[in-house]
């Protein structure tokens, strides 16, 4: 399986998760870091090189589609959307609007980033 891998990451065994923990921590705006960041970061040298060409064109190929549409990318809160039901139904549960998008938010002094992940905390209208 390794053997047929090309694309292969530069973070030995720190993995995803931790990396971007470590660039969040070091960003002025860590709300800004998205998952293709972190992609690049992993799978860049600490020299600023790639490991093949493949992965330096992925990167190119990642940095226009990232500047491409991060230009059109708007700030969520106050936009309206739709709760669904836990079951994955597709039913529509409730409508809501979106107060935060920080998952370190608290809601009456409780986190919800055990509910809401990534997702942001919303407000029943």
């Amino acid at each position: 399986m390794r053997a047929k891998q090309t694309m292969l990451h530069t973070m030995s065994g720190k993995g995803y998760a931790r990396l971007e923990d470590e660039m969040r921590k070091a960003s002025t705006s860590p709300d800004s870091i998205t998952r293709g960041d972190v992609w690049i970061c992993g799978h860049t040298r600490k020299s600023g090189g790639f490991l093949n060409q493949e992965v330096a064109n992925a990167v190119v190929n990642l940095e226009a589609f990232s500047t491409h549409h991060h230009g059109n990318s708007t700030n969520l809160q106050g936009k309206k959307c739709k709760l669904l039901h836990w079951t994955g139904s597709g039913e529509v549960v409730a409508l809501a609007e979106i107060s935060s998008t920080n998952p370190q938010d608290n809601v009456h002094l409780c986190h919800l980033d055990w509910i809401v992940g990534k997702f942001g905390s919303l407000r029943y209208l």
